[in-house]
């Protein structure tokens, strides 16, 4: 079997943003009365969708967040990111060994995928050039032109690790 593609999740695979990112949630959901825990947060919180995030905390304070609290903690999140967040160690080096088609694959906003591979340096492996590498939605047109019949719904749950499009079944 001849791997064609090399699809990378973004958080925690090419940038170290999930202990940034639950630092910032955990203290602005304290604004709210709810105390966590670093810890006890990246293992409640850590790969999970924002809806179902929301949900955890909603409960957890057995009332509705304001209408605009996810806006207001992407923007927490991206300033933090701007002056702090880094490449995952040694994905320089890797990426550097890849002779192959690129992309990122992330369940998170396109504008957060953007701002995670620009601040750490690594967006312009990702850039949007046609036969080489796509970020995030983009990816699905690339797998189309390597998997004839893509199951979507199997993309998401494969695209948690670094895999060749020859893995996804």
């Amino acid at each position: 079997m001849r791997t064609e593609l090399v699809i990378f999740d973004c958080d925690g695979v090419l940038v170290d943003s999930e202990t940034l990112g639950n630092r910032v949630l955990v203290q602005f959901v304290a604004e709210f009365g709810l105390a966590l825990e670093l810890e006890e947060a990246i293992l409640l919180f850590k790969g999970c969708k924002m809806a179902d995030c929301v949900a955890v905390i909603e409960q957890r304070l057995e009332q509705k967040l304001p209408p605009d609290f996810v806006t207001q903690l992407r923007a927490r999140t991206a300033e933090v990111f701007e002056h702090e967040l880094l490449p995952v160690e040694g994905i320089e080096a890797a990426l550097d060994k890849i002779n192959l088609p690129i992309c990122v694959a992330s369940s998170g906003p396109l504008e957060k995928i953007k701002l995670a591979l620009r601040v750490t340096n690594l967006l312009p492996r990702f850039g949007v050039q046609p036969g080489y590498a796509q970020i995030g939605t983009c990816c699905k047109v690339m797998l189309r032109r390597y998997l004839k019949n893509l199951d979507l719904t199997l993309f998401q749950y494969w695209i948690e690790r670094v895999l060749s499009c020859k893995d996804i079944p």
